[in-house]
């Protein structure tokens, strides 16, 4: 190879080279080659390469924006499971056991002793009758038996009535109240009387025309006595305080306030409310 077949060579390299890369290229000076027809276009000749152009750029990508993310509620702690009640053992059933039959001793066994024992309870129920009857007569009530025929019609001869020792310790005397009273009377042994009460202490009490009169004003009767009872006219009494002016129903035959005078309330030992003997004649007064 000759010294100019080289110089073609390297040129032709160079071109090449330059061709590649167009920021590196240089201006190709012509060739001295005789066997290159330099009349010839440039684009016929052998060496002429065509220029590479600067690769187009490229386009724009569009920006895709995500949507951010949304934090997801956290999840509420499950509640801890109760733990299960453990059952409590049942007690072990004791067995029943039946009780030893008492054997009564010879001496409890007897007829005797039962026949004491019987008695000592009959005598303790007598005992304890017979203390609340007593307690019963002397502060809260008991029974009178009628002895004459002074309340005739109210109250006949041998009836008996049951007398409430505490209503004058509840409240005072009233008229119309049928009491029982202690009061000596002369040519007799009766104590205890029963009389109704007409007039009351600071009274002024007397008997016209056969009628009552307290204060100027007429006590109707027509409910205890009969139409046909009529009392005897009294001369007018002012029943000093503290004391009450008693009459018998049977205005007749019964001595009375018209004979000894009014009595002391002291002397009152209480009301009589209700007949209870003889039952045919059973109601209250």
């Amino acid at each position: 190879m000759t010294a100019d077949d080289d110089d073609w060579v390297a040129e032709a390299l160079a071109q090449a080279f330059f061709d590649a890369d167009p920021s590196l290229s240089a201006p190709v000076e012509p060739s001295t080659d005789p066997r290159i027809d330099e009349s010839a276009d440039e684009t016929t000749s052998v060496t002429a390469k065509p220029q590479l152009e600067a690769p187009a750029p490229a386009p724009e990508r569009p920006r895709i924006f995500l949507p951010e993310p949304v934090a997801e509620p956290e999840p509420e702690p499950e509640p801890e499971p109760e733990p299960e009640p453990v059952p409590e053992p049942e007690p072990e059933p004791v067995p029943e056991t039946e009780p030893e039959p008492i054997e009564a001793s010879a001496e409890e066994a007897s007829p005797g002793v039962r026949r004491r024992r019987v008695l000592v309870e009959w005598l303790g129920v007598v005992a304890v009758a017979v203390l609340l009857a007593m307690v019963l007569r002397t502060f809260v009530v008991h029974a009178h038996r009628i002895d004459s025929g002074s309340m005739e019609a109210t109250l006949e001869s041998s009836d008996r009535v049951l007398v409430n020792r505490l209503s004058y310790r509840l409240h005072g005397v009233e008229r119309g109240d049928v009491v029982v009273f202690e009061h000596d009377l002369e040519n007799t042994d009766t104590r205890h009387l029963i009389k109704r009460v007409l007039a009351l202490g600071g009274e002024e009490i007397e008997g016209v025309d056969g009628e009552i009169y307290v204060d100027g004003m007429r006590v109707d009767e027509s409910s205890y006595l009969g139409v046909d009872v009529e009392t005897e006219p009294f001369d007018a009494v002012v029943v000093p305080e503290g004391q009450v002016f008693v009459l018998g129903d049977n205005r007749d035959g019964s001595l009375d306030s018209r004979f000894f005078g009014p009595i002391p309330e002291d002397e009152i030992t209480g009301r009589a409310f209700v007949i209870y003997w003889p039952l045919n004649r059973l109601g209250q007064l």
